[in-house]
This record gives C-alpha cells, structure tokens and sequence, in this order.
C-alpha cells in the first residue's frame, strides 16, 4: 500500500536518503533546518525528486517545494540525510533553487517559492504541536539547531560549509507567510496542483 512518501514508497536503489526509526531512539527536538538544493528553479522539485531518487551519495530533505509543488520524501519522524550536525533530532524543509536566486527570480515564481516553504513549514509546526512541543516563528543560530533548539536555521548556520539558504533569503517574508498559513489567511499557492505520485495532504487545515 502507498504511503504517499515518495522515498518510502520508492527508496533510492542505491543509497538510502533516510531511516526509521531515528538512530539511538531519538527524537524530534522541534528544530528545523532550511535549505536550497542548489538546482535551477527551472527544473523545479522534479528535477530534485529525481536527483535523490537516484543519488550515490547523501543528501536529502523531509519536504521540497519549487514555486508550483510540495514534494513529500519522508515522513517527520524519519531521520534523513539533510544536515550532518542535526539529522539525529532535526527535520529539513528545502526550496529546489540556488542560494543566488532570491532576488532574482521571476516575482512570481519567488512568491511561490516563499507560499510554499511557508505550508511545508507550518505543517512541520502543527506536527510538532501534536507532540506537544512548540515550534517558534524564529530564526535560531547553528549553535542552537545543535542544541535542539526548537525554531527553524539555516543550513549554513547548522551544517559544515554550507551558505543555503543564503544571505538574500527573506526570512521575514518566509516567517510572516508561515503565520498566516497558521492563521488560515494566506491559501495554498494558486498554482499548487497536488499530483498524486509526489503528495501527501498537509497535516494542517487550509482556508
């Protein structure tokens, strides 16, 4: 039976991207980590679906999204391969874009980017809240994603020379669009048509 998780549902042959359950029995601290893949945003989240379908070496996220779609790889629970520093305790959320592309995008297909990170984000939250651990709308330090802070970092803080999701990256704007999903003002991205092969319903309600 599907699961609606792509790499539950069709693990890469080659190099498993994530497990279950978490080494060493843990747990969720409620921190999360955001990243850019560093593909063009042309190519979207397919593009980066298929890279981590079939990738030799380790590198993956729970949720991507481009400016159109949410893919789903992994469920929260399971630890993937998305943060050396963190994988043990932590869940990444990931635009399928370069660090070097806020700022330079089409408008639209960056407020599609910003829509979407913010349903994946606050999917993540509610999840979290279900466990009875509160996720903050804050940006926290590298120091603190390894602490198991919960709030949401960079992977550049977090990670081992990294940048992502880079210095042009609007967490203002990113944090604002995840509160009113919260909320229930801001709607799913007009362009958001959920494909059945690489989505899974959000955990939260949407107006």
């Amino acid at each position: 039976m599907s699961t609606g998780y792509i790499l539950v549902d069709s693990p890469n042959p080659y190099t498993a991207q994530g497990t279950y359950p978490r080494r060493g029995g843990a747990q969720l601290s409620g921190t999360c980590i955001v990243h850019t893949s560093e593909g063009n945003w042309r190519g979207g989240v397919d593009a980066l679906t298929n890279l981590v379908r079939t990738r030799a070496d380790y590198g993956c996220y729970h949720r991507a999204c481009d400016w159109q779609d949410i893919a789903a790889y992994y469920p929260w629970e399971w630890e993937t391969w998305q943060d050396s520093e963190t994988n043990n305790w932590a869940a990444g959320i990931a635009a399928a874009c370069k660090t070097t592309d806020w700022g330079n995008m089409p408008a639209d297909v960056e407020e599609g980017f910003y829509r979407n990170l913010a349903l994946m984000a606050a999917d993540f939250i509610n999840y979290m809240a279900s466990k009875e651990i509160h996720v903050p709308l804050r940006r926290i330090t590298g120091a603190q994603a390894r602490a198991r802070v919960p709030g949401f970092a960079a992977h550049g803080d977090s990670g081992i020379s990294r940048s992502d999701p880079g210095v042009n990256f609007d967490w203002d704007r990113f944090f604002k669009y995840t509160a009113d999903v919260l909320n229930g003002v801001l709607s799913p991205n007009p362009a958001y048509t959920p494909d059945q092969q690489f989505f899974i319903d959000l955990d939260i309600p949407l107006p």
